[in-house]
């Protein structure tokens, strides 16, 4: 089996849906004697933040000198992002390897796209002796295939309204879910201040043995652009946003639990760490002339973080912009006009993406709506050459409203800066 063959096995279980249980993994752990159990892990949930989050948590780890798991979702570039050990990718002969292992072991369970990526996951941590790994959620928490674990520590990032069909209609609902990681000895931290979405944590945590700690109650935003918190002063993650000052403050906060559970973190590894954490598609220039920024938004807060960053630097840019079909496509893209003094409507590849139809009608309505007129711009590597070839060298452009269509965009562009 090559590599693309491989991936197009494991692609092909993304049509077995989303499974709201934890009885297969569980089924499929015991066959492959259970490798999750071999490693202590740190445990990150959440709407939005827990990607970087988490991606800040093992580059610290890494730094501290210790052997350090990853699993994130989804992935920008390539599969084997989804699975790193100290920073590295997983090597597509250990990919094919894992993958052929499972479809001998476990190949008779109906298991889906995240259960089987968690599945090679936990197997190559196992068999790469990670010291520490750091899961980061799908989606919910309760019945996502990462919590089967008993973490050390846990997170639970900003919550806002998102995959409401699965998660709840409201956000004390998808708190619900999402703090389900947390368990009995845990440590955890929460970027929460709503009172009414505490008290359910809370509750949560009382009942099951949890220490909570809240990032409020710790983190202090400094004039200057850094943050400070517990001893530890002006820190400044290299990923932009002033929404990254909270997401590097709930690393370093996990990361410093460690040291009750007999884990020490050297304070040079956490300041490097953050100078040194890279984050694809979160407020990345790809280009500088003409500028092209693209930032993976793909809900409400996301939309909220991203808008706050546009009012900080205080330039217009003009947005291509485009959702999947199941997220509200006019609530979001809202905050962002003030922003534009253009606009073009992606089209772009996805079983969930617009259709042609869709984008018309879509189109028709946002410029009924709020006047605005937007171009419809199928998003294939020649239009998008021929985009970029017809800009002015003095524009900037904004790429957002989707992680699938920010990522189509940074493969094209990677191969047009290469050819």
């Amino acid at each position: 089996m090559d590599y693309q063959e491989c991936i197009s096995e494991i692609a092909e279980f993304e049509g077995r849906g989303i499974y709201r249980g934890l009885d297969r993994m569980q089924t499929a752990l015991r066959l492959l004697k259970n490798p999750h159990e071999s490693f202590p892990t740190l445990h990150i949930a959440g709407t939005n933040g827990k990607g970087s989050t988490a991606a800040m948590v093992a580059e610290i780890l890494t730094r501290s000198h210790f052997k350090t798991g990853l699993t994130i979702s989804p992935h920008v570039e390539d599969y084997r992002e989804r699975i790193q050990v100290g920073g590295q990718w997983i090597t597509r002969d250990d990919l094919i390897r894992l993958h052929l292992l499972l479809k001998k072991r476990v190949g008779h369970l109906p298991l889906t796209y995240f259960e089987w990526t968690t599945l090679i996951a936990f197997l190559h941590f196992a068999q790469s002796r990670v010291d520490l790994a750091v899961l980061e959620t799908g989606m919910g928490g309760r019945w996502d295939a990462t919590n089967v674990t008993l973490p050390l520590v846990g997170g639970i990032t900003q919550i806002s309204l998102d995959h409401e069909e699965i998660l709840g209609r409201t956000l004390p609902e998808i708190v619900g879910e999402k703090m389900q990681i947390l368990k009995s000895g845990m440590i955890a931290w929460a970027d929460i201040t709503d009172p009414s979405l505490r008290l359910v944590l809370e509750r949560h945590c009382v009942a099951n043995n949890v220490s909570l700690f809240y990032l409020s109650d710790y983190f202090r935003e400094n004039a200057d652009g850094t943050f400070s918190i517990f001893d530890y002063r002006g820190l400044k993650p290299a990923l932009k946003g002033r929404h990254q000052l909270r997401n590097g403050a709930m690393a370093v906060a996990m990361v410093h639990s460690l040291a009750k559970k007999g884990f020490t973190i050297a304070r040079r590894a956490i300041e490097e760490g953050l100078k040194g954490v890279k984050w694809p598609a979160r407020l990345e220039v790809l280009q500088k002339n003409p500028v092209v920024l693209i930032d993976g938004a793909h809900n409400r807060g996301g939309i909220a973080a991203l808008a706050d960053y546009l009012k900080e630097i205080g330039r217009k840019f003009h947005i291509v912009f485009g959702t999947l079909n199941d997220r509200p496509f006019e609530e979001m893209l809202l905050p962002l006009l003030p922003f534009g003094h253009s606009f073009s409507w992606a089209l772009f590849e996805g079983t969930r993406a617009f259709s042609s139809d869709q984008m018309k009608e879509m189109s028709a309505r946002i410029r009924e709506r709020y006047g605005v007129e937007g171009k419809i711009l199928p998003v294939t590597q020649e239009s998008w050459k021929d985009f970029l070839a017809h800009l002015p060298s003095d524009e900037a452009v904004l790429v957002t409203g989707s992680l699938c269509l920010v990522s189509q965009v940074r493969g094209f562009n990677k191969e047009i800066s290469h050819a």
